[in-house]
């Protein structure tokens, strides 16, 4: 994983998701039918988007790489530990923003995390 320069808004970026991790710690105890799929399974998909710079876009050895991909990998860590699951597959699966909410409405995706905004058009 790429470490990324640490500047004051990625160190609030950070705390943030550590924040909302712990907070949700209580909801993974319930086992959501997405947690039974991923145990059962034995694989979380992760929805990722191509060319969204900082957020997620492929470096020069087309890894997946930037702010969004490296806090998909701490809920990877947290659900692997949730379910007991160290070596829980992670499948990587380019998204746009046209089919990233659809695509993690019908499954094929576990977790999408991108630059998405609440707007009236997705309430």
């Amino acid at each position: 994983m790429t470490t990324l320069p640490k500047t004051p808004l990625a160190s609030l970026a950070a705390l943030a998701s550590v924040c909302a991790l712990l907070a949700a710690q209580p909801a993974l105890a319930q086992e959501s039918p997405t947690l039974k799929k991923i145990k059962d399974s034995g694989t979380i998909a992760l929805g990722h988007r191509e060319s969204s710079i900082p957020f997620s876009y492929y470096d020069d050895k087309q890894q997946v790489v930037g702010y969004s991909q490296e806090l998909m990998l701490k809920v990877v860590d947290a659900v692997k530990a949730e379910l007991k699951l160290p070596a829980l597959a992670v499948k990587l699966t380019p998204v746009t923003s046209q089919n990233r909410i659809p695509l993690v409405q019908n499954g094929t995706v576990d977790i999408e995390c991108g630059s998405t905004t609440h707007n009236a058009e997705r309430a």
